[in-house]
């Protein structure tokens, strides 16, 4: 496990790197090679395999993104920062996660194909994530909270979802997220994201 890990940690790295090297570059280049942005939203998600069944947990992400854009592919890299967990029904117990990802998409474009004229923007994705742990809380009730580490500190996942244009340099994009690896015994992260996306190149 914990060469496991190192491998996840070297994996990130680069992917990071990456990001932010391509993000640069997108400042600095004048043609249509590159588009960069900023991205705002929320998460709902559960441990799968827990006791709490349902999407109760409610938190924030938001962070950079780059794409290349082809006819009917793009490329994209983010780097974003993301709140997951756990919680019951009535909010009596939580788990907060927050994790630092970064993850690549591979969108399609349906204009080609699309039927209606709403459709002419959407865009299918499917991508993988890999995700840094930056802290685990524990909350029962509203008075108590400690910290925990029952988590592994990755988290590798994959997602599907769809983005439409609102405006020309903003998109709604959703997605759904599925860990590949338990982050724990038998228990994987599954997130619903809805978020804005700001096109700034």
């Amino acid at each position: 496990m914990e060469k496991l890990q190192v491998i996840f940690h070297r994996v990130f790295v680069l992917a990071a790197l990456l990001c932010v090297s391509i993000s640069s570059n997108a400042q600095l280049t004048t043609g249509p090679f590159f588009n960069g942005g900023v991205i705002a939203g929320i998460t709902t998600s559960q441990v799968d395999g827990d006791e709490n069944a349902g999407f109760h947990c409610i938190g924030g992400f938001g962070g950079l993104f780059v794409e290349r854009p082809f006819p009917k592919v793009s490329h994209r890299f983010e780097l974003t920062f993301s709140q997951k967990g756990s919680a019951d029904a009535k909010h009596t117990f939580r788990i907060a996660t927050g994790y630092v990802d970064a993850t690549y998409l591979l969108q399609i474009n349906s204009s080609e194909t699309a039927t209606l004229k709403i459709l002419e923007t959407l865009r299918w994705k499917l991508g993988t994530s890999l995700s840094v742990k930056a802290y685990e809380m524990v909350r029962f009730n509203d008075n108590f909270r400690k910290k925990s580490n029952d988590f592994s500190r990755f988290d590798w996942q994959i997602l599907c979802g769809m983005d439409v244009s609102l405006m020309p340099n903003l998109l709604l994009d959703c997605r759904f997220s599925y860990s590949i690896i338990p982050i724990q015994d038998r228990y994987h992260n599954a997130v619903l994201w809805a978020s804005l996306q700001w096109y700034l190149t």
